[in-house]
């Protein structure tokens, strides 16, 4: 059995998406996928899922600390 022939997509996935990418991160892509047992597309879904919590968890994380720092700028978190 090929390595990317494994079901790793959810069930619920149905679009399908296309992008370009040099030879490069092609091969990037291949190895990193390879390495958590995912094929080249289910490993992409899962770095952009990645992405997106990573982002989702900076910006409540500078909120926080922007609260922190200037509570008057932030009335409603006055006790």
């Amino acid at each position: 059995m090929g390595w990317d022939s494994k079901p790793t997509y959810p069930t619920s996935a149905v679009h399908t998406v296309t992008l370009k990418a040099t030879a490069w991160q092609r091969s990037a892509w291949e190895t990193a996928a390879k390495r958590q047992g995912l094929s080249r597309g289910a490993f992409l879904a899962w770095a952009a899922d990645m992405a997106i919590a990573f982002r989702d968890a900076y910006e409540k994380t500078t909120e926080q600390h922007a609260r922190e720092m200037h509570p008057e700028l932030w009335p409603e978190s006055e006790p």
